[in-house]
């Protein structure tokens, strides 16, 4: 083998391995995104909404709801599940990851445990790519509020970078949302999400 063959392999296999990584990375990231999106963007509904009109069933399953279930308590599966096919919700997504907003000791030392440096942005996508976010049923990604209409709105959503392990055992990612008053003051929620790898897939830690 010539020198100059030797160089353009050894190209070929730097940018075949350059590339596999950051598609493996992007598939942990997109993996990661959808658990987050398929389990924090959702309804949370009380039965008060019920009262209010807001939520469309029958009047036996009015009258069941009102009987049941106490304003401090979340709607059951059945429940939920009615409500989640009987309407159309809407949120707004970022297609931006920010960097993580949590900073208490609590979570430092969590992720200082398991290895994650959260100043390391181990991530290199900053957008996010949404033909490849899987959306849930009659719950509707939205651009912005103009394409609300008659949806149900959840709210304003954002994801942050994803923070992995060294070995990519161990994931952390915030998902943050920003709630809206009728004075256009806002209010920020962010809830720190801790997630590990299992036989090759992803869950909630």
């Amino acid at each position: 083998m010539s020198l100059l063959s030797k160089k353009t392999f050894f190209a070929i296999i730097v940018l075949f391995l350059f590339v596999g990584c950051n598609k493996n990375v992007n598939n942990d990231e997109y993996e990661i995104i959808n658990i987050l999106n398929k389990t924090y963007i959702k309804p949370i509904i009380r039965t008060k909404i019920l009262r209010h009109n807001q939520i469309k069933l029958s009047q036996q399953d009015y009258d069941l709801a009102e009987g049941i279930f106490p304003d401090r308590f979340l709607l059951d599966s059945l429940w939920y599940s009615k409500f989640i096919s009987n309407n159309k919700f809407c949120y707004i997504l970022s297609d931006s990851l920010i960097a993580a907003i949590r900073n208490d000791r609590t979570t430092k030392e969590m992720n200082a445990f398991l290895g994650i440096d959260m100043k390391v942005q181990t991530s290199k996508t900053n957008k996010i790519d949404f033909s490849k976010i899987e959306e849930n049923q009659n719950i509707i990604r939205v651009q912005d509020s103009t394409q609300i209409g008659e949806k149900i709105f959840l709210g304003n959503f954002i994801i942050s970078q994803i923070y992995f392990d060294n070995k990519k055992n161990y994931a952390y990612a915030e998902i943050t949302k920003i709630h809206y008053n009728k004075d256009n003051h806002h209010s920020i929620e962010s809830l720190p999400i801790t997630l590990r790898k299992i036989n090759g897939k992803w869950s909630m830690k």
